[in-house]
């Protein structure tokens, strides 16, 4: 299934994509604190599914998803690209399954070279490919150039938000979701309601 880039990144700091674990939408936050040193990132991920060909398939990917979100193993790998794993949470929402995931982001290198965000002396730039990905919301002033959508904030902006979804939607996703929605549920609690959610933080 194509992906841009970008979507791509994200998927990877939640989901493993080794099997066709897809999201709806994603909103994105970054938050500097005072001293500017080490920002925030936060991660929240709608519609969780699968575009598994097979029903096999389907519970290798919820597999994926539950160790991604519980396993010691993900927390490990993120420090040793410069994230430190603060948070990660799974949860049912009016049917649909959704993430969270908070990290502190201390090699600030992941700015520039893995979100793509561009900063000068005066602003912060992240240019989104809008034959692949379409802008939801923002808080960024938004620029069309070309064949991509440019997000603009100034530096002095310490909040940056933005949520944008995939495109390209298989018919698959929509097939799998009610069976990944039950494998889920099942995990979280058999007697919960959709709605309710379970904390799968690892990280003090």
């Amino acid at each position: 299934m194509p992906k841009s880039a970008h979507m791509v990144l994200f998927l990877l700091l939640l989901l493993t994509l080794s099997g066709c674990l897809t999201v709806g939408k994603l909103a994105v936050t970054i938050i500097w604190t005072e001293k500017d040193i080490n920002p925030l990132l936060h991660l929240d991920y709608f519609d969780i599914s699968s575009s598994a060909a097979t029903a096999e398939e389907v519970r290798q990917d919820y597999q994926t998803l539950i160790d991604q979100v519980k396993g010691e193993e993900y927390v490990q790998e993120r420090a040793s690209e410069g994230l430190i794993v603060l948070e990660r949470k799974l949860e049912i929402v009016a049917g649909k399954i959704n993430g969270h995931e908070k990290v502190t982001i201390k090699d600030l290198a992941f700015l520039s070279d893995k979100l793509k965000l561009i900063s000068t002396e005066n602003e912060r730039r992240l240019v989104l490919d809008q034959d692949e990905e379409e802008l939801v919301e923002t808080n960024a002033r938004v620029v069309q150039e070309n064949e991509n959508t440019v997000l603009i904030w100034p530096v002095s902006e310490k909040k940056l938000f933005y949520t944008i979804r995939l495109k390209d939607n298989p018919a698959a996703v929509d097939q799998n979701r009610s069976e990944m929605l039950r494998l889920v549920q099942a995990y979280l609690n058999p007697q919960q309601k959709p709605g309710s959610d379970h904390d799968l933080t690892k990280t003090p």
